[in-house]
């Protein structure tokens, strides 16, 4: 899907960052199976963030 106007692409980047997010929520519940899904709620403060905790674990 190409966007046609600007609120196309704004709709379309955000569903991209979802996605990426999502993506990278599942992959990080599967590779850390010793921790609670509950322990990944510091998830919610964004990818950065998330990313960065990851890498302290």
């Amino acid at each position: 899907m190409v966007p046609d106007n600007s609120q196309q692409l704004i709709r379309l980047l955000d569903d991209l960052e979802v996605h990426k997010s999502n993506y990278i929520y599942q992959a990080a519940i599967q590779e850390y199976k010793e921790y609670p899904i509950h322990e990944f709620s510091w998830y919610l403060q964004g990818v950065p963030g998330f990313i960065r905790k990851l890498r302290d674990l």
